[in-house]
């Protein structure tokens, strides 16, 4: 569990892993004798482990009746601190990208990706600082020939110097951009300042320069010395027979000899003796503070009760920091606490906080006296055994997922040696008591040892500032062309030399029935697929080629696609997107792909305790609001759906007079206008805009009571009342500050997570509003075990009752008033997020500058404003629950 939690926070917290999708391999050596087992050990939940002869690792996992089956390849001596000659330069991760997207000699790339689609697979891949990973979940149905493709990416990769400069490409731009990106910026100025010898401390992704440098040569050289079959740990979970499993593996590596052994990492980093500081400004408007100690590697027995205190201090809404520097002083829009301990190099104990500039001083005197405090004052015993429920109850969970409870036996393996160490860690922390969190407090958090890394608005600090010269930043402008009735929004900043470009056609649920359900994600999978003038693959070339990519999407509402690019891209693009857009292909062949994988992921809803609630929920809602479609459809619905059908859909709602576009960044607003008339002036004129109406009701006959029997281990319910629209300005905004009150707003938060956590009923808890431009619900979504299903429904209605009858003190009203706008402020940092604000609020008639209100609206909400919503709306309700039956 810790491995799996600690490559979890290296994800988030500190931005080290890296994805891909794809597929590829290595050329095998000459046919030897048949591979022979020559250890097996029989771990634990069904687990066996095989080591063949060549070296390569096998893990076996059986789980009968599972739907879903997992493939993984876990590659060992790769990942950035693994790179000998080639160290700093982002081999492992361009490696990864070239293996995950190319050819074999077997197989074209082509022919990979339609395996993989008819099989209804999907296939990902990760680079972290220790490892890359490769995996395919699928079916069980699917399994030999998911690990015949990772056994031919491991074994026979063949890379066209052409797929070469184009993928080298991409993650250069991705470099480039990540130096733009608040999250990897500052995940690397805290690798960098921690680690000064040692190669933890190189991204993952390499340094420009030295990235540039790479060549084909240097890939295929990396590629057979690292990817042999004694640096592979493989595991296969799912509904399999590991005889058969054993079998197929080892006829897939028949003649594929071991390889020379790496030599390990052996730098040892200097221990820390005086303090640290760095400091980086960048655009925005929030302090991202990291404070940091360093610790001990994973395998030291202090690891326990470091985990524990980093539990205790910011782990969820009822722990220290977050209740009194984010609930109670409001100095801090979030914070967290994480022991980071890797076993390649000692690790660091980690406090992160995002706070506004002038909260600053405070928070870190204030800060630093309660980590000197833990060393003498000791923790209460209701506060440890609550962390240390918190903790083993978090990993229960996380092992539901079949993918997830893979990935923890390789990672466990790879990084231990023990396949079953989660027992050894669930124990360890088991044991942790007051006197071991005050000993290691005492230990390790000393003055001198401190690292602060800040990552701050430009002229915060004493440092210079940024040049802010010549940076325009002017209003939306709203731009309508007569000829094809479209509507254009525009903003220039010219803060980075990008470009966002948002195309958004009304529709999707708001035309839909239960009989075509699921249409609008079917179009959405089409319309990458070829266009009038471009080929699927030339469309795919060439967002490829400017470092960027093409995506559509069916929201609630909408089907959307949307591109960022660099500002010298913007008009091609521009010209593209409308041909792919406007103009589709939507060839039979592409229609059935997409409808197979369609009908795949209706399948796969099932895998996910949270997609069967929802899916339960929608099916119990009154037919007349269009909250009761599923969105990705029914198998029903899905199978009935024609090609004809779609393309009159498409023709219906992607019409120039039913669609918006934004261009935000740094353009000349006129210059754009002329090139979206000019992409437009090639294009057919379409039919009118359909009729749309918002006037919907989600009235209840009767309260709606629903309980679906599932076969996981958990249980989940869903309690909601019918509510408004967005466009019901006064109501809606009150319904805004009572979901904060109730659960918080952008973190979870509020009465119930409060009273139910403190309780120890639920894991997860939140309240938050199913809405848009036709009446939705206000609702509360929680997880529990399944024997405290009732009580948990009990409790949420009695603490929703109490604040109905007014239980709202002026404290609890304003705090949530200032967090809503707080984390309202961070939503829309980017032009991205304000383009598409802009643009669902002009469609849903509400005027592209509406988002410039909410503060005010916010702030104008009164008490008793929110105590009347909820008696109005808090009574009639719908209750949809889901567990095993008893």
């Amino acid at each position: 569990m810790k491995l799996f939690f600690c490559i979890a926070i290296c994800a988030t917290l500190l931005a080290c892993l890296v994805r891909n999708n794809g597929a590829a391999g290595q050329e095998s050596g000459p046919a030897s004798d048949e591979l022979t087992v020559i250890r097996q050990v029989a771990c634990a939940k069904s687990t066996t482990l095989y080591e063949l002869s060549n070296g390569l690792t096998l893990f076996v996992r059986t789980k009968p009746g599972s739907p879903t089956a997992t493939v993984r390849v876990l590659v060992r001596n790769t990942g950035s601190m693994n790179e000998g000659e080639f160290l700093g330069s982002g081999i492992s991760h361009l490696a990864e990208h070239l293996i995950a997207t190319g050819g074999t000699s077997k197989r074209t790339k082509e022919e990979t990706k339609d395996l993989i689609n008819r099989m209804g697979g999907a296939m990902n891949a990760m680079t972290s600082k220790e490892f890359t990973e490769y995996y395919i979940d699928c079916s069980a149905e699917s399994v030999s020939t998911a690990m015949s493709i990772l056994a031919d990416q491991m074994q026979n990769i063949v890379i066209d110097p052409k797929d070469f400069l184009s993928e080298s490409l991409v993650v250069r731009q991705e470099a480039k951009d990540g130096q733009n990106n608040r999250g990897r910026a500052a995940s690397q100025l805290l690798m960098s300042t921690l680690y000064r010898e040692h190669p933890y401390r190189h991204p993952v992704i390499g340094y420009s320069d030295l990235l540039v440098k790479l060549t084909l040569d240097d890939v295929m050289k990396f590629y057979k010395a690292r990817y042999t079959p004694n640096n592979q740990i493989w595991i296969v979970a799912g509904d399999v027979e590991p005889a058969r499993i054993l079998s197929e593996v080892k006829e897939l590596y028949r003649g594929v000899p071991r390889g020379p052994e790496q030599i390990p990492v052996t730098v040892r980093e200097s221990e820390q003796m005086s303090p640290r500081q760095a400091v980086r400004e960048m655009d925005g408007a929030t302090i991202a503070a990291y404070f940091a100690w360093p610790t001990v590697r994973l395998s030291d027995p202090d690891t326990y009760p470091l985990d524990v205190l980093a539990n205790i201090l910011a782990g969820g809404e009822s722990s220290r920091f977050v209740v009194k520097y984010q609930r109670d002083a409001q100095v801090v829009l979030g914070i967290n606490a994480v022991n980071m301990t890797p076993e390649a190099v000692p690790g660091s104990f980690i406090v992160q906080a995002d706070l506004m500039p002038g909260d600053l001083a405070a928070f870190q005197t204030s800060l630093l006296d309660d980590i000197a405090q833990l060393a003498t004052l000791p923790v209460g015993q209701d506060e440890l055994l609550r962390a240390k429920k918190q903790m083993e109850t978090a990993f229960i969970f996380s092992q539901q997922q079949i993918q997830t409870a893979a990935d923890s036996v390789i990672h466990n393996y790879m990084l231990t040696g023990d396949p079953d160490y989660e027992e050894t860690y669930l124990a360890g922390i088991r044991r942790v008591g007051a006197e071991d969190i005050r000993r290691v407090a005492k230990k390790y958090f000393a003055p001198e040892r401190l690292s602060k890394i800040m990552i701050v608005p430009p002229g915060t600090t004493l440092d210079a500032a940024a040049d802010q010269t010549g940076i325009v930043e002017e209003e939306i402008q709203a731009i309508r062309f007569p000829s094809r009735n479209i509507r254009v929004l525009l903003k220039r900043n010219t803060r980075d030399p990008i470009v966002n470009i948002q195309v958004f056609a009304l529709g999707s649920s708001l035309l839909d029935s239960d009989a075509n359900a699921g249409r609008s994600a079917l179009l959405a999978e089409l319309l990458d697929k070829g266009s009038a003038h471009y080929t699927r693959d030339e469309l795919a070339r060439y967002f490829d080629s400017i470092g960027s990519a093409l995506t559509v999407r069916a929201g609630r509402n909408t089907i959307y696609a949307n591109a960022t690019v660099l500002k010298d891209d913007c008009a091609k693009t521009l010209n593209v997107l409308f041909d792919a857009l406007l103009t589709p292909t939507l060839s039979q062949e592409e229609f059935d792909k997409a409808k197979t994988l369609l009908l795949k992921r209706v399948e796969q809803r099932k895998d996910n305790p949270i997609q069967e609630l929802l899916e339960a929920f929608s099916d119990s809602l009154p037919t007349a609001t269009p909250y009761h479609l599923q969105l990705g459809g029914t198998a029903e619905s899905l199978t009935n759906l024609t090609l004809d059908e779609l393309r009159t859909y498409h023709g219906q709602i992607f019409t120039p007079a039913n669609l918006i576009v934004t261009v935000f960044g740094d353009i000349d607003p006129n210059q754009v206008a002329q090139q979206i008339n000019n992409a437009l002036s090639q294009l057919p004129d379409g039919a009118a805009a359909p009729e749309i109406s918002f006037d919907r009701t989600n009235e209840l006959i009767e309260p709606i009571r629903e309980h679906r029997v599932t076969n996981k281990e958990t249980a989940m319910g869903i309690i909601a009342w019918p509510t408004v629209s967005s466009r019901d300005e006064k109501i809606y905004s009150a319904l805004t500050v009572l979901q904060a009150i109730l659960g918080g707003y952008g973190y979870p938060g509020g009465r119930l997570f409060d009273e139910l956590r403190s309780q120890g009923l639920v894991y997860r808890v939140q309240v938050d509003q199913m809405s848009g431009p036709v009446p939705g619900y206000l609702y509360v979504l929680f997880e529990t075990q399944p024997e405290q299903l009732q009580t948990v429904v009990a409790e949420v209605l009695r603490i929703v009752a109490t604040v109905a009858n007014g239980d709202i003190s002026e404290d609890e009203f304003q705090k949530a008033k200032d967090r809503i706008i707080a984390f309202h402020a961070m939503e829309k940092q980017t032009a991205e997020e304000q383009a598409r604000q802009a643009a669902l609020d002009d469609l849903y008639g509400l005027g592209f500058a509406y988002d410039q209100g909410f503060n005010e609206r916010i702030q104008a909400v009164t008490l008793e404003e929110v105590i009347a919503a909820a008696r109005q709306y808090l009574t009639e309700n719908i209750i949809v629950t889901t567990g095993p039956e008893n």
